[in-house]
């Protein structure tokens, strides 16, 4: 005959392998990245724009590059 001991120690250790997977795959999420357009003249530091992808940055570069110059991205992680 089975005890209340024997039943409830596999069911910790399930509830607690679920919880480690679940951290662990949220844990291992992909980062997130900001893209910064900046000017090229000055050292780069003037700050134009921030972009929620490389795409958007990119747009606004080939928009704006006759009228700002020379323009880069920066890519941060958040």
């Amino acid at each position: 005959m089975k005890t209340n001991m024997t039943i409830k120690v596999p069911r910790i250790f399930l509830i607690f392998f679920i919880h480690m997977t679940i951290l662990a795959i949220l844990g291992c999420s992909s980062p997130n990245y900001r893209y910064e357009v900046h000017l090229v003249d000055g050292g780069g530091t003037h700050h134009l724009i921030t972009a929620d992808n490389e795409d958007e940055a990119w747009d606004f570069i080939d928009e704006q590059e006759d009228s700002h110059g020379a323009m880069k991205i920066l890519k941060f992680e958040e």
